[in-house]
């Protein structure tokens, strides 16, 4: 029971992790879409 609930936090903290990866791409990507609109 204890490994299971260990593995089930892990792919949490993985999930999680990879979930902020992808909100600071999206921030990047609509950073620089702004700063493209700004220069035009």
């Amino acid at each position: 029971m204890i490994k299971k609930f260990a593995a089930t936090v892990k792919r949490s903290i993985h999930e999680l992790a990879f979930l902020g990866l992808l909100e600071k791409r999206l921030q990047f990507i609509l950073f620089a879409n702004n700063k493209n609109k700004i220069e035009k």
